[in-house]
């Protein structure tokens, strides 16, 4: 099921449209493309800097050189393999990605995945130990990451052998493209590793913090429905990532949307949702990037295996999709209004530059005695950004403002976890996250 722009075909039918301008949709077409150019460039980019470690420890006094070889050089070597065998990942994910999106469709819907069928941030602040808020307009690739941008590239997991990953994917990576800015690569390492939190074994504990007590609330609210008759309830979840939140969700029986912005995280959730065989199939190297806080040489190499499930199996009766755009545009459409009922929002609201906006949106979608459920810090993403609209509200002051959406909130606590975090490092952020539940009582008034 091909993905596209605000618009693509779903198993929703009623999934949001959204019309752009013809000059809008080049633009779009544009930067996908700059995207891809970002995919693409991965290996030849991170044997570049790989290689500068090797230079860096040429340039040593040769008594240091002594203390520390051979092992800095095996190191060396396999890490160079590692990134050689997640190039070659990164071929499968792109590959045949090019046509994904229908930029002259009207009504953008993304990456569906039903059951029948078989199944902007980029958030991440602290690469290398420093706080950093990038983000590109047009990309909402945030990640609540530990080491910022880089979210986890993979490797294949078919034995398919280092040697078999060297020169040929090297050169096609390569070949005829676009030198990318680091921003770039950065956001398609940080999209990568979001595959450990979402698909993994590795981030079971990261989604157990978070998304279990979201979907237990979820059935907490809709206990009184029959599973089997969960798939009249609808849900959306707003800055789906990879989707794994939004599956969960549908797996419970409900008739799940995600909405995601980020063509890096687009593209990579189309593969995961749409083009996988096999549990584990692939094999991916997240944390061999940067050598900062590192335990061992041990953990540094440490493979990541994906997908730890299959997406398919949703129950009969209840729809899967995701829809590309962004939030506040697709779902300000008049048929939009009253049309759900429940919002899941996890690690979102900080992605605003309004985020009075989001809740006016968010209100306005649910039908009354919707329910809003939301996990999630307030590390807002365009915070100091030159030329970027920022509020910059406490939890006390959101609070307030949902409250006069018309929410009666019934649940508020606090839930800490980590995002994307690499359990074996040295230096791992926590989020004492905001938890609440509420209830859509009555329109605005």
């Amino acid at each position: 099921m091909p993905v596209e722009p605000q618009s693509a075909t779903s198993s929703q039918p009623d999934a949001a449209p959204a019309t752009t301008s013809t000059n809008n949709d080049a633009q779009e077409k544009l930067h996908y493309t700059k995207v891809l150019n970002a995919y693409q460039n991965y290996l030849s980019h991170s044997l570049a800097s790989h290689r500068k470690r090797k230079r860096d420890f040429s340039s040593l006094p040769a008594r240091h050189r002594a203390i520390l070889s051979p092992k800095w050089e095996e190191k060396w070597d396999l890490i160079n393999t590692c990134i050689r065998v997640n190039g070659a990942f990164i071929e499968h994910l792109i590959a045949g990605q090019e046509d994904m999106m229908d930029f002259d469709s009207v009504d953008h819907e993304v990456a569906a995945t039903h059951d029948d069928h078989h199944a902007a941030h980029s958030h991440a602040s602290h690469d290398n130990n420093r706080d950093s808020h990038t983000a590109a307009v047009s990309d909402h690739s945030h990640t609540h990451a530990d080491n910022g941008h880089s979210h986890a590239d993979n490797g294949h997991s078919h034995d398919h052998a280092a040697a078999n990953a060297t020169s040929s994917h090297a050169h096609k990576q390569g070949q005829n493209k676009t030198k990318s800015s680091e921003s770039d690569m950065d956001k398609v390492r940080s999209t990568i590793r979001q595959f450990v939190r979402d698909w993994s074994d590795e981030g079971k504990a990261e989604r157990d913090a978070v998304y279990t007590p979201m979907i237990q609330a979820l059935c907490k609210a809709f206990e009184h429905v029959p599973v089997s008759q969960r798939g009249a309830v609808s849900v959306l979840v707003p800055g789906a990532g990879l989707g794994r939140l939004a599956f969960d969700v549908a797996k419970e029986g409900f008739s799940c949307q995600g909405n995601e912005f980020s063509f890096y995280m687009l593209i990579a959730s189309n593969f995961v949702l749409n083009r996988l065989y096999s549990n584990y199939q692939y094999t991916i190297y997240p944390w061999v990037h940067s050598l900062s806080n590192s335990t061992s040489a041990t953990n540094q190499l440490a493979p990541v295996r994906i997908p730890d499930v299959l997406p398919g199996g949703i129950p009969e009766g209840a729809d899967f999709s995701m829809v590309a755009g962004d939030f506040v545009e697709v779902y300000s459409e008049p048929d939009q209004l009253g049309s759900w009922n429940a919002i899941l929002t996890c690690f979102f609201l900080d992605t605003a530059h309004n985020i009075v906006h989001y809740i006016e949106v968010i209100s306005g979608l649910l039908a009354p005695g919707g329910i809003w459920i939301n996990c999630g810090p307030l590390l807002y993403h365009f915070e100091g950004m030159p030329g970027e609209v920022s509020l910059e509200l406490s939890l006390e002051e959101v609070m307030s403002v949902i409250k006069q959406y018309g929410f009666d909130i019934i649940e508020e606590k606090f839930l800490p976890s980590t995002y994307a975090s690499n359990v074996n490092s040295m230096l791992r952020y926590q989020y004492n996250n905001s938890f609440f539940v509420a209830i859509k009582h009555k329109p605005q008034e």
